[in-house]
């Protein structure tokens, strides 16, 4: 996994060590800084040098991607991880990936990822689970549910999600650790068919009407639940996905999450107009 601070944090770690090493071999060289500091020196280099090797190898396999942030890499290596899968790599497949992220980002941006991803699938397929544990790590709940969002969207775009890519989404999304219910109410806010189900005029597309049965997966309830739990449900979702705790990540993912954000409010408008309370 590319770390773009991998340096950095191989000087404080071969620091601590030859620091640790100075300490200890102090009293063994009876008090004498000399050897004790020439011993340490080595021992922090050659952490040092050990590190920058795995990183120099990790650089050479993933190169291009290092003038991106991590969020951004991590991304980039799950959608390409999905892709590699189901070998979507048709240049009809990748038009439906930029058309996809044409919703969130800039043009001159769009060509760069959709380049970037097409190299990651030239490459030997990526580990999802690796790179989950890796998010895991940097990114709390909101961070990573914006993960999941961007990458059902992109999977989703050519209105099909075959059982190879379903499968591949759900290790992801247990990977993050999102929640199976946040997990659906994220399949619901797009528009596709699953393999297998046949495409009627009943399927969903872009310009479809928002369904009461979606509505109530978005919001993560049941048709069952009272007016109350309803209300209860939104309130508790406006906070966990208001675009605010992902402002960080910059102005391009603030524009996907008021997206998601305009999408729960509006399958909250849905319920309460379909169950006339307000």
């Amino acid at each position: 996994m590319v770390d773009l601070h991998s340096y950095r944090k191989l000087k404080i770690i071969a620091l601590t060590v030859g620091g640790t090493v100075l300490f200890v071999g102090i009293p063994i060289f009876n008090y004498n800084i000399i050897p004790a500091l020439i011993v340490a020196l080595t021992i922090g280099y050659t952490v040092l040098a050990l590190g920058m090797k795995q990183v120099d190898t990790e650089r050479k396999k993933y190169g291009f991607l290092l003038s991106e942030t991590d969020f951004s890499n991590s991304l980039l290596l799950l959608l390409a991880a999905v892709i590699q899968i189901d070998n979507k790599k048709t240049d009809s497949e990748f038009r439906f990936i930029e058309k996809a992220l044409l919703d969130h980002y800039k043009s001159e941006r769009v060509a760069v990822i959709v380049n970037r991803v097409k190299e990651l699938t030239r490459l030997s397929r990526a580990d999802h689970k690796e790179i989950c544990r890796f998010v895991l790590k940097g990114f709390g709940i909101s961070e990573r549910i914006e993960m999941m969002y961007l990458i059902v969207g992109v999977i989703s775009a050519d209105g099909l999600i075959t059982k190879a890519e379903e499968q591949v989404l759900k290790d992801i999304a247990i990977g993050l650790r999102i929640p199976y219910k946040t997990y659906e109410s994220l399949l619901n806010m797009f528009h596709f068919v699953r393999e297998g189900e046949q495409r009627t005029s009943k399927n969903r597309t872009r310009s479809g009407k928002l369904l009461l049965k979606e509505a109530y997966k978005i919001l993560e309830i049941s048709e069952g639940a009272t007016i109350e739990e309803i209300k209860r449900a939104y309130r508790k979702l406006a906070l966990k996905h208001h675009p605010d705790r992902v402002i960080h990540l910059g102005e391009e993912y603030q524009k996907s999450a008021k997206e998601k954000f305009q999408i729960i409010a509006k399958a909250y408008e849905y319920i309460k107009l379909k169950k006339k309370f307000s």
